[in-house]
């Protein structure tokens, strides 16, 4: 038996009168809680009410108690109606019986306060009159957000996703329906691993479709359980094409992506937050959303295991590309984390999507799940943020030397050669688009330069701050130790270099 289904039996032999069940799969935890009572508590009703059904009778005892809640009628036109349902349930409904109810949570947050009223009420009735008689309402809802008036009645119990055995139990019966054989352990293991976190259902399906004489196509597989992330509102699945081999300089956070590729914790999934200060800022958060969200983040982290990193930064440096090649040398699964996207049309519309997210996460890739968060500034990075976040790496403008190997990867990359521009100070990005820009015109090097605008003269004083403000603060991602000013470049000299040199290159 299940442990949670074996859990919710305990509190029904306990007289617990509201038990919530969190689960993805309604009709898989019927049939457990309906498995369970065969094999615990024999001879218990078990009845599911269905709003367009009413309450059925799922096994033989659970039929005799519809009969009874029914008068002998049809169930549909006596307790269709969840309220008449609950208050014929009080009257009628036997000992010894469990009446299983479907989507709770969207009656007891009902956005009409009325409606929200009448539900809260009913449950309310039945509370003591089902303690004191053996009696049970089984909630089953995705989250369970508990309302003050009755919240503190109800024992949450979680469903959690299949675990290794059961997925690979999954695979070998579709196998042997399929008649493709049976997979090796090791076809059965990455099955698994591919599906982690899924429903029993979702396996199933999966599973079903990537069935081949061949074996299991384990892209199928993958497909299917990118598209499980990208159905969960503000995650989707970054298809990166960047290896830490191809990405020039960085040499320090290249070196820390490949100690996390090679640790005993290698994340499954990592987790690009971008503009993490513009995401989690107070500013304008007058509903608190972002407070929220970022108290669950830091939650999360801490109660999971969660690790992360913060890239901060001159734009144009190659923040987002060394997260996904460090998520490329992981094996992991690259994921845009968009908390706007995770913003109802209220408070608790917002809630429950940022919770679903964590869930997500957690249920597919459990502790193994680094986030990165890319900024360029710090400012708006609360300082809880940094603390959990742990590692900082600050990301500069380039050095000459720093520079060479970027520009030969461009250059083959384009198949462009000849003199190189004025470029001291200049980013990865802009040495790609003058690159680009040399190749699209078959003009020089030197001529594409003018029409390059480089953030060592664009952004003036902004940039002087930011390099000042991480002046032995945060970690040089180009080598060892803390960045520091004095190591690198005489940013007002190259600016007035810049801006003189501009119509000379």
């Amino acid at each position: 038996m299940k442990k949670h289904i074996e859990t919710l039996l305990q509190r029904v032999s306990r007289a617990f009168p509201f038990i919530v069940v969190e689960t993805d799969n309604y009709q898989y935890t019927l049939s457990d809680i309906n498995d369970g009572i065969k094999e615990k508590a024999n001879g218990m009703a078990l009845l599911h009410h269905d709003m367009a059904r009413g309450a059925i009778g799922i096994n033989d005892a659970g039929a005799l108690a519809s009969g009874v809640m029914n008068s002998d009628k049809e169930p549909a036109l006596t307790t269709a109606k969840l309220e008449e349902c609950l208050q014929r349930a009080l009257d009628l409904l036997p000992p010894k019986s469990i009446l299983v109810i479907d989507d709770i949570h969207l009656l007891l947050q009902h956005r009409d306060e009325t409606v929200r009223a009448l539900y809260i009420q009913c449950i309310r009735n039945c509370r003591d009159e089902f303690k004191s008689s053996n009696r049970h309402l089984v909630f089953l809802c995705p989250k369970f957000v508990a309302n003050a008036e009755i919240g503190n009645d109800f024992e949450v119990i979680v469903s959690p996703p299949p675990g290794d055995e059961e997925r690979i139990q999954i695979a070998k019966n579709i196998a042997r329906a399929s008649k493709i054989g049976e997979p090796s352990k090791e076809d059965l293991s990455e099955v698994s691993d591919t599906l982690r976190g899924l429903s029993s259902f979702g396996v199933e399906q999966l599973c079903s479709a990537a069935a081949s004489k061949s074996g299991f196509n384990i892209n199928i597989l993958r497909s299917g359980s990118i598209a499980a992330v990208n159905a969960t509102a503000g995650l989707s699945v970054i298809e990166n094409k960047m290896t830490l081999d191809q990405l020039a300089g960085l040499e320090q956070g290249k070196k820390w992506g490949r100690m996390k590729a090679g640790g005993k914790l290698c994340p499954l999934a990592v987790v690009l937050i971008d503009e993490m200060g513009d995401q989690s800022a107070g500013q304008g958060d007058s509903n608190g959303i972002n407070r929220d969200a970022r108290s669950v983040m830091l939650g999360a982290m801490q109660n999971y295991g969660w690790r992360g990193g913060i890239f901060n930064g001159v734009a144009g440096t190659g923040k987002t590309q060394l997260g996904g090649a460090i998520a490329d040398a992981c094996k992991a699964m690259f994921i845009n984390w968009d908390q706007g996207e995770m913003k109802g049309g209220i408070v608790s519309d917002s809630e429950r999507m940022i919770r679903a997210a964590v869930g997500t996460l957690w249920n597919r890739f459990g502790n193994r799940v680094l986030f990165i968060g890319t900024t360029n500034s710090m400012e708006d990075i609360a300082p809880q943020m940094k603390r959990r976040f742990g590692t900082i790496f600050f990301f500069d403008v380039l050095t000459e030397a720093q520079q060479k190997p970027i520009w030969d990867f461009y250059m083959n990359k384009f198949g462009v050669t000849g003199e190189l521009p004025v470029c001291n100070g200049w980013t990865g990005a802009e040495i790609e688009r003058c690159s680009e820009i040399a190749w699209e015109f078959g003009i020089p090097l030197t001529e594409a330069a003018q029409f390059i605008s480089p953030v060592v003269a664009s952004m003036g004083d902004g940039l002087d701050k930011m390099r000042k403000e991480a002046d032995g603060k945060y970690l040089s991602v180009n080598y060892p130790g803390y960045f520091t000013t004095k190591k690198t470049l005489d940013i007002a000299s190259i600016r007035k270099m810049a801006i003189k040199g501009a119509g000379n290159n």
